[in-house]
């Protein structure tokens, strides 16, 4: 069994330590850094990575995500649903709170650097993401999910 675990903005790999720790030897677990995985900070370049990191599996995958991670794992479900044998969402949006998205976005732009910046992701990279995601809007396709799928809201 391949187990892919996608982290959160802010987050990185190493968030999954804890986790991957209980899980037995038989599953192959995987954790990409997601935000590393292209140089651009746009969500769709991400994603575009990301389904470029998820061809190299030849068998169906379970995809565990938080946050950014969920949202990543929720679109390729959506687009590659052969390839998915299980979802695990935690705190997704398949819906982008543009208003709140805008709002974060210009109280970033007057926060320093230091308070912002993580794991080496700069603030301006980090409020690039966030704007380039605004749009996304995965309500109406929901439905179509047809594998096994534990969701949790935070």
């Amino acid at each position: 069994m391949d187990l892919i675990f996608l982290h959160g903005l802010g987050q990185n790999p190493s968030s999954w330590n804890e986790t991957l720790s209980f899980l037995p030897q038989c599953i192959k677990a995987y954790c990409p850094d997601l935000l590393n995985l292209c140089e651009d900070k746009v969500y769709e370049k991400i994603y575009l990575a990301f389904e470029n990191y998820v061809d190299d599996f030849s068998n169906p995958i379970n995809l565990c995500g938080i946050s950014l991670g969920a949202v990543l794992a929720l679109n390729y479900t959506l687009n590659h649903a052969d390839k998915v044998s299980s979802l695990v969402l935690i705190a997704p949006q398949y819906k982008m709170p543009k208003l709140l998205l805008r709002f974060q976005n210009i109280v970033f732009r007057f926060m320093p650097d230091s308070l912002i910046s993580k794991d080496g992701i700069a603030k301006q990279d980090i409020i690039q993401l966030t704007n380039s995601m605004r749009f996304l809007d995965f309500e109406q396709e929901l439905k179509s999910v047809a594998c096994s799928t534990l969701m949790k809201q935070l």
